[in-house]
């Protein structure tokens, strides 16, 4: 068996009898099958471990081996398990994509291993396509076994299940998935809850920012407060919304964008929005003319405001937590990307780390710290050889930002190849 990621051989290993390398290993097809029966809702909604990663500094994403060993037994092929030796690699839906991630094995051959896994990589691909070809691995494997007469397998039992699923059973299953649980065991205590927030929160964007984050024990008490605060919402009135309108006339997709990556997209889209209102790439933006917001407090850290638009006024946004200065300006940015490029009138921003989710984060960052303003700001080779902490603190307090966005622009748009 080989598995390819991108143009990256996964199963290239060193094999210990003859010390060579070659791109495939001996193993068994049944086991992995089932794994991913068994998983298959994780492996196609299930955001969180992607959630836990995006905390790691791209440059340490080889750390997530051990990081990760939560999430080895659903999302890790080492959690197959049956006594094969299978690729440190793992599948992590981020929305409409999918991260695969693996790591080589460390030392020799000569610890008893028939084979040392040689590569380590960090793609993207499509999660659809990604899917499709497991499942097709699943009924290729349930089909050899039918010709060689073995069909009452539990991984024929399993798959007929999920093929089985009815379109109510897979939403059930999906959003099961999305909470970090077991469809079929685990989810079923929650079971009345998670079909309450699914009527409650028809948008399927909402939904999904809601069960990507919240605990499943603070299910009803989550629910609660966004009813709460929509309420309130609904009951205050704010001042006329000319500029937001204006800028939302002018929110238009551009063909060329179609190809971007999406923290690309955030950045073609904060571009438009600074230079439509005739910003300098140096000039800090005053994103609290734009919206307002109040602050009310939740039991769930991973939502981190509510927004809702009302026709003619300011939007509002409640904010989950109390926030310094820097850390509330870059929600509201979040929440603009919301106001100016999505078709709802509710939304949440979160913790988690969806598509979605990076081209929003990176619209925030590069409307409130252009990247070009950065390196207009910088002298001589700052950029490369590294910058102090003062003038980490100097760029940031000038763009209102924390040090740690300036510190992400720099690395993610004016070092071409960041080396650690």
């Amino acid at each position: 068996m080989s598995i390819v990621a991108g143009s990256d051989c996964v199963t290239l290993v060193e094999d210990s009898e003859s010390g060579s390398s070659r791109r495939s290993i001996f193993t068994s097809l049944y086991p992995l099958a089932e794994w991913v029966a068994y998983n298959w809702w994780f492996l196609k909604a299930d955001s969180r471990p992607a959630t836990a990663l995006s905390r790691l500094p791209a440059r340490y994403s080889a750390l997530w081996s051990g990081y990760g060993e939560k999430y080895r037994a659903r999302h890790g092929l080492r959690g197959v398990g049956d006594g094969f030796l299978w690729p440190d690699l793992f599948i992590m839906p981020e929305g409409d994509t999918t991260r695969i991630i693996w790591a080589a094995d460390k030392g020799g051959v000569a610890d008893g291993r028939p084979v040392r896994f040689l590569t380590s990589g960090n793609v993207s691909v499509d999660g659809n396509l990604l899917m499709q070809r497991l499942s097709n691995f699943v009924d290729s494997v349930i089909d050899r076994l039918r010709e060689q007469g073995v069909g009452d397998t539990p991984l024929a039992a399993e798959w007929a299940i999920i093929r089985g699923a009815d379109s109510d059973e897979s939403s059930f299953c999906l959003a099961a998935a999305r909470l970090g649980l077991d469809p079929y065991s685990e989810a079923l205590k929650y079971a009345d809850e998670i079909v309450r927030t699914s009527e409650q929160l028809s948008d399927p964007d909402l939904l999904g920012d809601f069960l990507d984050v919240v605990d499943p024990d603070k299910i009803a008490g989550t629910l609660s407060w966004v009813s709460a605060v929509k309420s309130e919402i609904d009951a205050l009135t704010s001042r006329p919304s000319g500029d937001v309108a204006e800028l939302k006339s002018l929110a238009r997709l551009s063909p060329e964008w179609n190809e971007l990556r999406p923290w690309e997209l955030g950045w073609e889209q904060a571009k438009l929005v600074r230079s439509s209102m005739g910003l300098g790439q140096d000039q800090a933006f005053d994103i609290e003319r734009l919206l307002a917001d109040v602050t009310r407090p939740t039991n769930t850290l991973g939502i981190h405001a509510l927004g809702q638009l009302k026709d003619g006024v300011l939007p509002l946004l409640v904010v989950s937590h109390r926030q310094t200065d820097a850390s509330k300006r870059f929600v509201l940015a979040r929440a603009l990307w919301h106001v100016l490029w999505r078709n709802t009138s509710t939304f949440l921003v979160t913790s988690a780390y969806t598509d979605r989710q990076k081209t929003e984060r990176a619209f925030a960052a590069e409307i409130l710290a252009p990247a070009q303003g950065i390196a207009s700001r910088l002298v001589d080779d700052a950029v490369h050889s590294g910058l102090e902490d003062s003038a980490l603190v100097e760029l940031a307090g000038h763009f209102r930002v924390s040090t740690l966005l300036v510190q992400h622009q720099i690395e993610n748009q004016l070092i071409q190849t960041w080396q650690p």
